[in-house]
């Protein structure tokens, strides 16, 4: 007797926790949560390391999202892996630009520093989703 098929053959998880929409919606509705209450309470200003903790959840996300996207995608989309990087380094430069446009970030003079802690933290998040990711 052969195995039923599963109905999702090229599937990826993180742990025993699938990077399907079920698992990623959920933490990106927490993620918006959290973000949403530092800024109500301004919590970024009072809280230097959760700037620090959210940007690193945000590079998290953003490789889940490209790995959940390509994983429930057609194989004919081509994303690689080397392009996961790339993509990653675009969203977090991107955001850093809405913080410096809209002043978010201000224009203290420690900016430079704290542009570059942002994405290093980005970076960590998204190698740490990456190296977590295995296939089914």
């Amino acid at each position: 007797m052969s195995p039923s098929p599963r109905p999702f053959p090229t599937c990826y998880t993180v742990g025993v926790l699938p990077a399907r929409p079920g698992f990623f919606f959920p933490l990106a509705l927490i993620f918006l949560a959290a973000h949403l209450a530092a800024l109500r309470f301004h919590l970024y200003w009072y809280l230097p390391w959760y700037d620090m903790a959210m940007h690193t959840a945000g590079g998290f996300l953003t490789i889940m999202g490209f790995i959940m996207f390509r994983s429930l995608g057609s194989r004919r989309l081509g994303l690689a892996d080397w392009l996961l990087p790339w993509g990653l380094l675009l969203v977090m430069v991107a955001w850093e630009v809405f913080e410096y446009v809209y002043g978010v970030a201000g224009s203290h003079p420690s900016y430079a520093v704290d542009t570059a802690i942002d994405l290093l933290c980005g970076a960590t998040g998204g190698l740490l989703a990456y190296l977590t990711v295995r296939r089914s």
